[in-house]
């Protein structure tokens, strides 16, 4: 049996070999940079390997002692070969979402510049006097509304990024709730809206998106001093993408975006810039978005009692 183990042994070393080389040819980048001698936690293996090797010839010649002891060997290099891949998984981890930190700014600064200049032709329209709207003026809205409705699909594909990472609950709740946002401002804007309303939750959009922005700007420093301290500790455990407090702050900034978004329904009311169908329409919403709020608490309490 010592000896089936120790063949087992020396086949898994060789195969970490194997693929190491593999992926050390991937990319001229990673070609350029070069790749370790060995795979984390090859050489222990092979030690490991050794040390059972060397236990079933005492066991042979029938020496327990001395096999016992080299038994003992073959379990800690196994152990430091355990620990040395925990910490090759943990960096990789901690690279893969710095990456995906740096994927979203991208995204969402490209969403935040397009979506200034989605409003800055709302606002030339209403200006110029839904009243007084021509051929042209409808033919910039509809203009207006397919870039807003592409925006609302950019939206989307951040979402799925934020709930395949699944390590926060707040993220991926709000970018849903923008690209509903999105959604809804394409609908108005088609339907030739350009009133308080509308102007009203474009300005929700760029607001979101400002925040969500300078959270994983603060994310990507504060999840770089993590990495080396839970190197430094020795810890293996992956941490949110967002902390607790992060999420917390989006979680009070969508309650403020609800806010804001009925007093712009009660505003248009007044103002009567709306049909009394388009505004039941927009209350409704907002009372499912403080449904949704209300829920995302629930999930975050939740979260933070355990099971």
């Amino acid at each position: 049996q010592q000896k089936k183990i120790a063949q087992s042994t020396g086949e898994l070393s060789d195969q970490m070999q194997q693929d190491s080389a593999a992926q050390s040819g991937q990319g001229s980048q990673k070609s350029q940079q070069g790749s370790p001698s060995s795979p984390p936690g090859q050489q222990n293996i092979q030690q490991a390997q050794q040390a059972m090797q060397d236990a079933a010839q005492s066991l042979d010649e029938g020496n327990t002692d001395e096999a016992s002891r080299r038994e003992d060997r073959a379990i800690d290099e196994l152990e430091k070969a355990q620990q040395e891949l925990e910490k090759a998984l943990e960096q990789l981890r901690q690279e893969e979402r710095e990456e995906v930190l740096r994927d979203l700014e991208v995204r969402f600064r490209n969403m935040l510049a397009k979506q200034r200049g989605i409003n800055d032709g709302t606002v030339q329209l209403y200006q110029f006097g839904a009243d007084k709207f021509t051929r042209g003026e409808h033919l910039k809205l509809a203009d207006l509304s397919t870039r807003q409705r592409n925006l609302a699909k950019d939206a989307e594909v951040c979402r799925h990024i934020l709930e395949e990472d699944g390590s926060t609950i707040v993220f991926p709740r709000v970018m849903e709730q923008l690209a509903e946002d999105m959604a809804i401002v394409a609908d108005r804007l088609a339907a030739y809206k350009v009133a308080t309303l509308t102007q009203t939750i474009e300005d929700e959009i760029i607001d979101t998106l400002g925040q969500l922005l300078e959270a994983l700007q603060k994310m990507q420093e504060e999840n770089e001093q993590q990495g080396q301290q839970q190197q430094q500790q020795g810890q293996d455990e992956q941490s949110p993408l967002l902390p607790q407090s992060a999420e917390l702050k989006l979680l009070r900034a969508s309650q403020a975006r609800i806010n804001s978004r009925t007093t712009a329904v009660a505003t248009a009311r007044e103002e009567e810039s709306d049909t009394v169908e388009s505004l039941a329409d927009a209350l409704r919403a907002v009372s499912v978005r403080q449904i949704e709020c209300a829920d995302i608490a629930e999930e975050m309490r939740a979260a933070q009692q355990g099971p």
